[in-house]
């Protein structure tokens, strides 16, 4: 629900605008399972020029895959 909140008041989901759908960023999670945002207003989302889910945290101490997002300012 905080999400479909996020998104209905204007917010940009920026890794829906570069991610792959079906990516997940829950590791234990079977089935793709993403809870990991970067929400951003709509002017800002308009200078985010690279978003992805950072794989190559594999075996670090969480079980979550982190989001980065590159913004140019």
């Amino acid at each position: 629900k905080v999400i479909d909140q996020m998104l209905k008041n204007g917010y940009a989901d920026t890794f829906a605008l570069f991610g792959k759908p079906g990516a997940r960023s829950y590791v234990p999670s079977s089935t793709p399972l993403r809870i990991d945002y970067i929400f951003a207003s709509q002017s800002l989302s308009e200078q985010v020029v690279e978003c992805s889910i950072w794989e190559s945290a594999h075996g670090e101490p969480s079980d979550h895959l982190p989001v980065i997002a590159d913004i140019e300012f």
